[in-house]
Parts: C-alpha cells; structure tokens; sequence
C-alpha cells in the first residue's frame, strides 16, 4: 500500500498518462492546457514502486460569500488504474488533501462528482444545480435596440472588461468562484478555444454586460451571459437574437435553477422554451466554525450545533453559537440542533431549507421555532457556481 505524497513537475508526464487512460480521452485543450493547469493547482498521487497509481488535483482559489472573499479549493481529475481500484488508494489521498486544505486556511471546497454517494463519504453534499434552456430559433426573444454598443473581441481583449462585470453581478457573490487571470485564460481559452465575446458598453463606455458563446452545428450554445443593468440585458439579446437566421435552436446552461432569476425569459411573448433543472456539482464547510463566522449569524439567545463529520474530525462534535461564534464545548442547555455536516452544509449555504431538512430527518431539533431566527439570517437564494472543475 501506498503513501500520498505531493506530487511535483517531474510527475507531470505519470499524470498525463494516468488521465488519458482513466477518462478515455485527451484533456480538453490538450497536453499544454493540462500542463498548464497542472502548474497552478496542488497535485497528490501514490505510487506503487515508480508508477503512480492514483491521483487527486486541488485548485486553491476564493469564492465570493456576499462582500467577503473565503479560501477555498476546488477537487479534480480524481483517478486511478483500473488494477489499483479498490485499494482504498483514492479514499487516502482525499483525507490527506482535506486535511492539508483546513491546515491551508481554506473553508469550503467544491467538487464534480461521479458519483455523488462516493464523495459524501467525504463530507460532500449537493449544494449548485444548473438550469439548460433551450428555444427554437424563431422562439428566442428579440431584445431591443437600446443605447450604447455591443462589440465583439477577442478573447484576450475582452477578458479584462468582463472579469469587472463578472465581479459586480450579484449572482456571482453566493459562492462563486474568485476568478484569476490564470483560470479565466484556461477554462475559457485553453479548453475551449472556439469560445466567442460579445461586450455591452453603455454610452458612457462603461461595460455592463457581457456574453460568451460557441457555434456547434446548427446550435447557438450560450456559455455565459452576465448583465448588469436593463440596457444591457436588452441589448445582449437582441445581438444572440440576431443570430436566428443562422440557427435552429439556441441552448443556454445557466448557473440557477430558479426561473425568476433569468430575466430573459420574461421578454418572451409566449413561453415557448424548453427548461430542466440538472444536479450540479457538491460542497462541503472544510471550517464549520470559521464559515458560521462568515454568515455573521446573531441570535438573541445560545443555540448548539451537534455535527457529524467522518472526515474531519475538527468539524465534528458540539458546537455553541454564541455572539456569531461558533464555540466547541462540552455540554449546554441551549437548544440544539443535530445532523451530518453534510446537512449543515446545505443549510448553512442556503441549498436546502431548515423546513425541508427536517422533514426528511437530515437535521433534528427539539426547538425549531429557535433555529427559524437563524434560518431567517442565511441565505434566501441557492448558491451559485459558474465554473467546472
């Protein structure tokens, strides 16, 4: 049995080979796009004499909780050769990766399953889900001709101008993504190099809205489509509208999977579109503590946290609220509330309810009129994830 270790650049060619085999296909972007990738992240493997035999990549990055930036990380490319599987090899390397990151600073991590029951063995639950609309071409709304100037450009021009959108959308602070320079050039450049840009500038050239997009076939595939104000919402879609004579159908993957937040939608005459709510990607509090601390939750009373967590153990055990700090003590008589960190994952992000993860068992008080004050100061809205990792 092995032993995770970091791995280094000299590793990189073992990765490589480890990962067109276990995913059956190139990287997206290729050898240079995982090469560079490779460079910015945190890669663990074991090896079985010089042959890796298993892998697991952390991205460290920030994500935007309301106006604060917390250290995250997000979990990829989790693989293994098929005579190694089952070893226990990949389940190791995900412990020494969770331990390391809550030894970092980091508080939340994310991760794209293949298998959600898997990861949850790690403390992961669903918290992001994504909405695919799709219209016939004569069905997508027209837009208006609006003030200011849509432009097309380069990716490389654009990047800068709409990064200071992406930062100012109100969406994008419930958990989104931090985005660096590095990220935007290779999940937007490297690994889809087809992408096109089209800016809004208002008449005073300040950009207020942007849309990325790619043709495949007789599709208009809409990758991202951030506004800021009326005007550009308008005028976005009447250039992606534009395109109808050359289209059959225009497809969106949107990061919500509330209607109400697509203000697109309510400029169609009729509701003429498809629409499907798909699981996203999963979560877990890597800090309970320094997450609760985040929320600002202030109670006019103590309340108890009782928290399972397999995988980390610094997350587990009895917790008291108290000033908007989360406290581990040994007994209260506060009121308490009990459940997996899984549960207090979803809740305390906003995914679920504290109505619905009682009535499916996933949380239990005795004294749910309490923790209603504090359901009241979490989120309203489900978090939301841009990116893919």
């Amino acid at each position: 049995m092995g032993q995770p270790i970091k791995l280094g650049q000299n590793d990189f060619e073992a990765v490589y080979d480890l990962y067109r085999y276990a995913f059956h296909k190139e990287p997206r972007g290729g050898k240079d796009a995982l090469r560079y990738f490779f460079g910015q992240t945190i890669a663990y493997g074991e090896f079985d004499a010089q042959q890796l035999t298993s892998q697991v990549t952390q991205i460290p990055f920030q994500v935007n909780w309301g106006e604060q930036l917390l250290n995250a990380n997000g979990v990829g490319n989790v693989s293994s050769y098929p005579e190694y599987r089952g070893d226990g090899a990949a389940s190791r390397i995900m412990m020494v990766a969770l331990q390391e990151a809550y030894e970092r600073g980091d508080i939340l991590s994310y991760l794209a399953p293949f298998s959600y029951g898997f990861y949850s063995r790690f403390g992961y639950a669903q918290a992001f889900d994504r909405l695919h609309l799709s219209w016939s071409a004569e069905h997508f709304p027209q837009g208006k001709r609006r003030g200011g100037t849509i432009t097309r450009m380069a990716f490389d021009e654009a990047q800068a101008l709409m990064d200071a959108v992406y930062e100012r959308a109100p969406q994008m602070k419930r958990g989104g993504i931090e985005r660096e320079n590095w990220w935007w050039d290779y999940y937007f450049m490297m690994k889809t190099p087809h992408t096109q840009v089209a800016i809004y500038r208002d008449d005073d050239h300040e950009t207020q809205g942007y849309v990325m997009y790619e043709f495949v076939g007789e599709t208009f595939k809409i990758r991202e489509w951030v506004t800021l104000t009326t005007d550009a919402l308008l005028s976005t879609t009447r250039f992606i509208g534009s395109h109808a004579g050359a289209f059959s159908r225009f497809e969106y993957e949107a990061p919500v999977s509330d209607l109400n937040e697509l203000p697109v939608l309510q400029l169609m005459p009729e509701p003429q579109y498809e629409a499907r709510v798909v699981p996203y990607m999963q979560a877990r509090i890597v800090n309970l503590p320094a997450f609760v601390q985040a929320l600002d939750i202030m109670l006019p009373t103590e309340v108890v946290f009782n928290v399972t967590d397999e995988t980390a153990p610094w997350n587990g055990g009895r917790f008291e609220l108290r000033g908007g700090e989360l406290t581990r003590v040994v007994q209260s008589e506060a009121p308490a509330i009990t459940g997996s960190i899984q549960a207090f994952t979803q809740w305390l992000m906003g995914y679920r309810s504290l109505d619905n993860l009682l009535l499916t068992g996933d949380l239990t008080t005795a004294d749910a009129k309490t923790f209603s004050l504090l359901q009241a100061q979490l989120p309203k809205q489900k978090p939301v994830l841009a990116d893919y990792f």
